[in-house]
C-alpha cells in the first residue's frame, strides 16, 4: 500500500506539474449498464439497483468534468440506438458535461457498446472508425462482440502538438475466457497493422497508440492471458505495476486497463515520451471512505482508469 500511495502521489505530481492546459487526461470507465430505464446490479445483486436518477447522471458528469479532469475517456456498456452509431444516454451525458463536449459510439454491441466521449476544448477529433471485426468464435463466443473503437485525437494549440490514436475495448466477460481475450488481442495487433498508412485513424508515421477499456482479464490473479505479456515488451507498456495496481471492479478484480505504444530505437511511442507514469491511476478516491455500496449506486461496479498524455510533447 505504500508502493500505491507513492505511485498515486507521483501521477497527481506529473499531472499538476504538467499544467491543466499541457496534460491531457486520458482513461477508460465502464459505466455499467448505462441506459435509460436500465436496473443494474449484476451479477452480485442483479435488477436491484434501480435506473439511475437525474442526480446521479449530473454526478457521473461532475466526477468525469471536475473531479477526474477528463480530455478524452474511453466508456464500456453503454446503450446506443439499434442500427446507429449514436445513443440518446450519451446525448444526454454530453449536455450535462457541457456544450465543448462530443462522442462517438459502435453500431455493434447492442446496449453494452464501446464509446468515447471528449472534450472539444482539449482535443480534435481527427478521424473515427468502428474496426469491425467478422464474427469468429473461440470456445463458442465471439471475440468481438464489441468491436474496437479507433479516434484519432490532436491536441489543441500550436502546430507541435501531441497527436494520438485511442482505441476502446471491452473483451468478453468472464475471466476464464483466455483463449477468447489472446485470440481477440491478436487479432487487434494485426487490424492495427492493416489500418496503419491505409485510414486516416492511423497515419504510416503516427506511432502513438493508447489502448483501453474493461478487459475481463488480468495478470496479477486468476487464469492469466498470454497477451500481457506481448502487450508488455518490445512495443506495448502496461501502465500497471502488480501488488501497485488496485481493484478496478467492486468484486476486487483488476480487469481495467490502459496499454500504450513504448519507445524503442525502431519507434517513437507514448511510453517515456508523452506518458511518463506507471500505474495509470484507478479512481477509488470516488468512493470517498470506501463506501462502495454507496460508490455502485451513484456510479458504476468499476472505476475509472486515467494517466496523463503532455500535450505539449510529440516527436512521430
Amino acid at each position: 500500500m505504500k508502493k500505491l500511495a507513492v505511485a498515486v502521489a507521483f501521477y497527481l505530481a506529473t499531472a499538476a506539474s504538467a499544467g491543466a492546459a499541457q496534460c491531457l487526461t486520458v482513461g477508460t470507465w465502464n459505466l455499467e449498464y448505462f441506459g435509460v430505464g436500465k436496473s443494474r446490479g449484476f451479477p452480485e445483486a442483479a435488477g436491484e439497483i434501480g435506473p439511475r436518477t437525474n442526480a446521479q447522471l449530473d454526478g457521473i458528469a461532475q466526477a468525469i468534468r471536475d473531479t477526474i479532469g477528463a480530455s478524452v475517456l474511453i466508456l464500456n456498456e453503454i446503450n446506443g440506438r439499434d442500427g446507429k452509431a449514436s445513443s440518446a444516454e450519451l446525448e444526454d451525458l454530453v449536455q450535462r458535461l457541457g456544450p465543448s463536449w462530443k462522442y462517438a459510439i459502435d453500431k455493434s454491441g447492442r446496449a453494452q457498446r464501446n464509446a468515447m466521449i471528449w472534450d472539444g476544448n482539449a482535443v480534435d477529433a481527427l478521424a473515427t472508425q468502428e474496426i469491425y471485426i467478422a464474427p469468429k468464435k473461440v470456445n463458442g463466443q465471439d471475440i468481438f462482440e464489441r468491436d474496437p473503437l479507433a479516434i484519432y485525437f490532436r491536441a489543441k494549440g500550436a502546430s507541435k502538438r501531441a497527436d494520438f490514436l485511442v482505441v476502446a475495448l471491452h473483451l468478453k466477460s468472464g475471466q476464464g475466457e483466455t483463449e477468447n481475450h489472446d485470440a481477440a488481442m491478436d487479432r487487434l495487433r494485426r487490424e492495427l497493422k492493416a489500418l496503419r498508412g491505409h485510414n486516416d485513424v492511423l497515419p504510416a508515421a503516427e506511432d502513438d497508440i493508447l489502448i483501453g477499456g474493461d478487459l475481463n482479464a488480468s495478470p496479477y490473479d486468476g487464469p492469466k492471458e498470454g497477451f500481457f505479456d506481448s502487450y508488455n515488451r518490445g512495443n506495448w507498456k502496461l501502465l500497471a505495476e502488480g501488488d501497485d495496481y488496485p481493484a478496478t471492479r467492486l468484486a476486487k478484480r483488476q480487469i481495467d486497463y490502459l496499454i500504450v505504444t513504448r519507445k524503442t530505437s525502431r519507434q517513437h511511442g507514448l511510453w517515456d515520451e508523452e506518458v511518463a507514469a506507471s500505474p495509470a491511476h484507478v479512481w477509488r478516491e470516488l468512493a470517498g471512505n470506501n463506501n462502495l455500496d454507496r460508490y455502485r449506486k451513484s456510479y458504476s461496479d468499476h472505476f475509472p482508469v486515467t494517466t496523463c498524455v503532455d500535450a505539449t510533447t510529440d516527436n512521430d
